[in-house]
């Protein structure tokens, strides 16, 4: 017979694990669906991930006890618990130390000095959060983005080594916000991210390849005036959150096709890198889908 406090331990154990990875696992599809705020998610993922620690270390106490009283139903409780005491709280604490890694920026391109515009999504789309103005926008978010960006870049110039002497050339550079500053951050944080130039692939061709892949991953695509350009919706997989791709083709050489990428998220300061893998991830599949032979020329 169970003893009423290894009971009430079970108990305990049971609904802190679960209750901590409800809240950490929930609130992204209760975002998404609109059933709560974006301030209300993140206030549920970090009160999980406080429970999360509380979960471990009542389940700590649980496998030291069941190893004393060699109790292997307590001891496998204690184990499952662990473990989703461990996903509650790395969860949220991977998130943020990805935060602190990256700058606080949200506007990838592999061309900042002629970045693709947004035009068929802002007339779907006419009121974005995040201005659609490469390094620009309205007075008031461009002061926060340039003070979040020399925060961030304060903190890695006291460092040592290459890193710190980058992110001190960054601080002179970055004295106001606009394209110079965004995309001198781009280059030396996001090295990979840059143009995709392919010989021996047409225009067409390389618009038809792009355009079948935005959808095989689930873009949506916004219908758009011009024959060289592609713009789409991008969502991200938990939260849902909806960020703008432009895709712009010129022509390389005799007879190449120069793909420029533009990802920008339209809610949130930091994108905590999303936008740069998403350039370098499309380019990089839409690089080896070109170097295929077409199966009819």
């Amino acid at each position: 017979m169970r003893s009423p406090l290894r009971l009430l331990l079970e108990i305990l154990l049971l609904l802190a694990a679960g209750i901590a990875l409800a809240l950490v696992g929930l609130p992204g599809p209760l975002y998404r669906f609109g059933a709560i705020g974006l301030g209300t998610a993140f206030t549920m993922i970090e009160d999980g991930a406080w429970l999360g620690i509380v979960a471990g270390v009542l389940a700590l106490i649980a496998l030291v006890t069941a190893g004393i009283r060699r109790e292997g139903r307590l001891a496998a409780g204690g184990l499952a618990a662990l473990l989703a005491a461990a996903v509650a709280f790395g969860i949220p604490y991977g998130w943020l130390q990805k935060a602190r890694a990256v700058p606080p920026i949200h506007d990838i391109t592999t061309n900042p000095g002629h970045p693709p515009a947004f035009r068929a999504i802002l007339r779907t789309h006419p009121r974005l959060v995040n201005s659609p103005i490469y390094g620009g926008g309205p007075k008031e978010e461009t002061a926060q983005e340039l003070l979040a960006v020399r925060g961030y870049l304060h903190a890695r110039a006291r460092g040592h080594g290459p890193e710190a002497r980058a992110a001190a050339r960054l601080l002179a550079v970055c004295r106001r916000w606009d394209p110079t500053c965004l995309g001198e951050l781009t280059r030396v944080f996001y090295p990979a991210v840059r143009p995709l130039v392919i010989s021996g692939a047409t225009p067409a061709r390389a618009l038809r390849a792009a355009r079948r892949l935005m959808r095989e991953r689930g873009w949506t695509l916004v219908p758009t005036r011009r024959p060289d350009r592609l713009e789409a919706v991008a969502r991200t997989p938990w939260f849902g959150f909806r960020d703008d791709v432009a895709l712009r083709l010129t022509p390389a050489g005799r007879d190449g096709v120069r793909v420029d990428l533009r990802s920008e998220s339209r809610l949130g300061l930091s994108d905590i890198g999303r936008n740069a893998q998403r350039v370098t991830s499309f380019l990089h599949a839409l690089a080896r889908r070109l170097a295929r032979k077409p199966a009819h020329p």
